[in-house]
């Protein structure tokens, strides 16, 4: 079924989708409480970050999202392959076997089942302690890969700027 908008409340919400869209606003809704973006059973999600939520989290367009969704702190993948497109402001993302998180204008956004990670034009760190399947792209912007003890199977770009790549203790089993 689909729906115009969609607005928790002051509690930790999980807007799950399945099937149907929602064609104007996702919105976590008030209070600084983990409002979860979910596509686990549904279908290929592609989230892209567009700024910080006017709350807490972050706002941005996704699958099955007509306009926008804001105050999002949490975001799990569907069963396929999804993608991840962090803001263009200088982020830090944890890629740590499981607990993966994004954070930037201090703000963060916990992940997991999502495969192919994206950043933005400004500065991304990426530090790996734990393995991730997928590929990782660094966009725009001067970025900074940072392999200690994680492990990446998949493919690895910097994209343009000035990029370090640093394999203290991780590896990559595929392409750079």
């Amino acid at each position: 079924t689909d729906f115009g908008n969609i607005t928790g409340g002051n509690n930790t919400d999980s807007f799950n989708f399945t099937t149907g869209t929602i064609t104007n606003v996702v919105d976590g809704g008030a209070g600084a409480v983990d409002d979860t973006l979910t596509y686990a059973g549904g279908p290929v999600a592609t989230v892209t970050l567009t700024d910080i939520g006017t709350i807490d989290g972050f706002t941005g367009t996704a699958t099955s999202i007509g306009a926008t969704f804001d105050n999002i702190n949490i975001l799990t993948g569907s069963g396929a392959t999804d993608v991840l497109i962090g803001d263009d402001a200088t982020a830090t993302w944890a890629i740590t076997a499981g607990n993966d998180t994004y954070s930037s204008g201090g703000r963060t956004l916990t992940f997991s089942a999502i495969e192919n990670l994206t950043g933005g034009s400004l500065v991304d760190t990426f530090n790996f302690t734990g393995s991730h399947a997928g590929a990782i792209n660094g966009a725009a912007g001067n970025d900074d890969f940072n392999f200690n003890g994680g492990d990446l199977s998949g493919t690895l770009t910097g994209g343009a700027g000035e990029n370090i790549y640093d394999f203290n203790g991780g590896t990559v089993s595929s392409t750079v």
